[in-house]
């Protein structure tokens, strides 16, 4: 019963592009505290969004010396003021303070357009003038800029799909510290889209990002050390990261390990370990442990057979779409 779990990808999360407004002219923290405070939102049909709403340091290169730079800086710092308040007026004047800083070339006023293009917040929802913003904030050095460049190159929102294009930008990002980055970039080199396939260098900016407890990348690398794919095998390091990528809450992670035990897959069989984890991602809706608590209920495989749970574990598995546990629940009703 060998499971085949693709690379964890952002997109499969829910969470890529960073469109609300960002956070750069004071207060600045470290990048590690930003990443904590990304959550998943929803964006017209493309699944790559997330939201940073804490106070970062700053993402751009540019200089703080000039008075112009000074000036578009305040401007920007009080589009912020405005743009939190978010009453109809009060947006159209943090646009036009953000369109007004951008003309110095201002990386977070135009980054803030971008945003506020994507969100449709005071003007039209337009991925074409979200993609322009998101580009020039990217070329002036605004790091959270050039992800969602990047992302928005590879899924050719805003008219211009370019897989090559999307792998360079994804780079800078990840050079600049944004581990969601570096574990999109790794996604690609793994699948060859956009660059040369090569495992070894997907392995690397996995690690890159799980270094930073980036939970889909650590999870991404527990399959590669478990299945040998551009890092030699090592079911052990594979448990490690799995097991720490599910304590982050990936429930996939869990389910891999919880899974690694149910075959004794690099570690000692034990069904009862795999049942107690398998519960725990199950009870927070993960579907396919939901199928696998179902089953081995029905097979007493770490625990005695109980024909109540296994008919509450298939049809909420079955209510998600699980094949195996519609066709169970089919075939007992036929009984």
């Amino acid at each position: 019963m060998k499971q085949t779990v693709m690379p964890t990808r952002l997109a499969e999360f829910g969470a890529g592009i960073v469109n609300l407004p960002y956070w750069g002219i004071s207060g600045r923290l470290a990048l590690s505290a930003l990443l904590i405070f990304f959550e998943i939102v929803t964006w017209g049909a493309n699944p790559n969004l997330a939201r940073a709403d804490a106070p970062a340091r700053a993402f751009s290169s540019q200089d703080k010396g000039s008075s112009l730079i000074r000036t578009a800086e305040a401007k920007v710092s009080q589009g912020l003021v405005l743009l939190r308040r978010g009453s109809p007026d009060e947006l159209r004047q943090a646009f036009r303070l953000f369109g007004e800083a951008a003309k110095a070339k201002n990386p977070d006023a135009e980054f803030n357009l971008g945003t506020m293009y994507l969100n449709g917040q005071s003007v039209p929802v337009s991925e074409k003038d979200a993609f322009y913003w998101f580009g020039r904030a990217a070329e002036d050095g605004h790091v959270l800029a050039q992800y969602n460049f990047a992302n928005m190159l590879e899924s050719g929102a805003g008219g211009t799909k370019n897989e090559a294009e999307a792998a360079k930008w994804f780079k800078k990002a990840a050079d600049g510290g944004f581990a969601v980055a570096s574990n999109n970039l790794a996604a690609l080199y793994l699948e060859g889209r956009g660059v040369p396939k090569d495992e070894k260098v997907a392995a690397a900016y996995f690690k890159k990002a799980a270094s930073q407890n980036y939970a889909p990348a650590m999870h991404s690398l527990g399959r590669m050390y478990l299945d040998g794919d551009g890092v030699p095998r090592d079911p052990k390091q594979a448990l490690s990261l799995l097991s720490a990528a599910a304590e982050l809450g990936d429930e996939n992670s869990r389910y891999d390990a919880a899974y690694m035990y149910f075959e004794g897959n690099g570690v000692p069989m034990n069904h009862r370990q795999a049942l107690g984890l398998f519960e725990l991602a199950a009870r927070k809706g993960h579907a396919p442990s939901q199928y696998m608590v179902g089953y081995m209920y029905a097979k007493g495989l770490g625990t005695e057979k109980d024909v109540n749970k296994v008919v509450y574990w298939m049809k909420a598995a079955a209510a998600q779409g699980v094949p195996k546990a519609v066709r169970f629940l089919e075939q007992a009703a036929k009984q």
